[in-house]
Formats: structure tokens, sequence, C-alpha cells
């Protein structure tokens, strides 16, 4: 498995990184990514699989203590694909 990963984080202070979304509705976000070369004795072995999860994060203070709760509220999975380029299909 590859390390790696993006965060996505909202500020009060920059609008345009926060967005309410209503009850069934959507978010689509676009992230490239540049993958390692994979080694070619085991180029047909390997397998790419995007994982996102959404989280509801609160930060506050109680007690003078600095408090923060986390809730996961979605995830999605992406298909499999494997590290072979496709080949085109003859015209």
């Amino acid at each position: 498995m590859l390390a790696g990963g993006a965060r996505l984080y909202g500020s009060e202070a920059f609008p345009s990184t926060l967005v309410m979304l209503a009850s069934q509705k959507s978010l689509r976000i676009l992230a490239r990514v540049t993958l390692p070369p994979v080694l070619a004795d085991h180029s047909s072995e390997a397998v790419f699989v995007a994982h996102a999860v959404l989280n509801d994060q609160t930060i506050g203070m109680v007690g003078g203590q600095i408090s923060e709760d986390t809730k996961e509220i979605g995830s999605a999975v992406s298909p499999e694909y494997g590290s072979q380029i496709p080949s085109k299909k003859p015209e």
C-alpha cells in the first residue's frame, strides 16, 4: 500500500473554502495525483484504489482546554484501477 493522501480544510476567514450542503446534495472534488513508478516485474499486480472520507469537525474551548470532536459523516471508494495503460482500440 502506498502512503499518501490529501486533506481539505475550510476556514471562516476564507468563506469560499466552506460549503453548506443541503440534505441529499453532493459535492464533486477533483484531485490529481502523481503515482510512483511501478517496478516492471510487479506492474501487472499493482492496483490503485481511492478512498475519500468526509468528516464533520468541531473545535472549541471546554473548561479552558481546546476540545475537538470529529464525526465521519460519509465515505466513498473508487473502482480498482490497474497500473497498465490501456491500449488504444484499433480504428
